[in-house]
């Protein structure tokens, strides 16, 4: 039932729309009828939609429907080649209410959509809870970080003995290896010098035999 009762605009039925008491305010007209609700607002958005003065840019469409006490608005997207074009409903002024359809939806004779706004509405005090315990939460949260800043850190002298054994271990493995390199070029040295002593000590008898023989180079036929 279509009422023309612009008086019942912005208040159509506080609350609960379940059952009878559904009313819905659409285009400065109140329905009770949910199907005739249901057309009025797609042609009320199709009409919207068809009129957006900015196509390629995101077009606020303002308020659409009143229901439960609550003003709907919707948001049309820009459009974009290769991606639908949708709508973002929500109830107004109320965070956390906002769901996109694609409007193709729009062409289908059923009551799904005003469906879907009663229920944003239904489910508001369930919403309402527990937004209220995140909010508490949060404070919680705050007056314990608060507190906690007051407070010195528990850890301090370890965290600076822990500070001091880190220094006194790299200035240790920087004292050892600026004297183990030099210790490395000493022994190299070593090594080597000691390899000649052992080829000449081997070399010794060879050289000798060498010599004694009748026709080693430089000797006398």
């Amino acid at each position: 039932m279509r009422e023309h009762n612009h008086s019942a605009r912005g208040h159509p039925g506080e609350g609960s729309t379940a059952g009878d008491s559904f009313r819905a305010a659409i285009g400065g007209a109140t329905y009770t009828d949910r199907p005739q609700a249901a057309d009025r607002l797609r042609q009320y958005l199709l009409h919207g939609i068809r009129n957006a003065t900015a196509p390629m840019q995101p077009s606020a469409l303002g308020v659409v429907a009143e229901l439960g006490g609550h003003a709907v608005t919707a948001e049309l997207s820009a459009r974009r080649y290769g991606h639908p074009l949708t709508l973002a409903l929500a109830l107004n002024c109320v965070p956390r209410t906002s769901s996109v359809i694609e409007t193709d939806i729009l062409y289908n004779d059923d009551i799904g959509l005003i469906r879907q706004l009663e229920n944003k509405v239904a489910a508001l005090p369930e919403a309402t809870a527990a937004v209220q315990t995140e909010i508490s939460r949060a404070q919680a949260a705050i007056a314990e970080a608060r507190q906690q800043q007051d407070k010195p850190f528990k850890h301090t002298q370890a965290l600076s003995e822990a500070r001091r054994r880190v220094d006194t271990i790299n200035g240790q493995m920087n004292h050892a290896t600026s004297i183990a390199a030099p210790t490395a070029g000493q022994a190299a040295l070593s090594a080597a010098h000691k390899t000649e002593q052992a080829l000449a000590t081997t070399r010794a008898p060879f050289e000798a035999t060498i010599t004694k023989r009748p026709d080693a180079p430089g000797r006398g036929r």
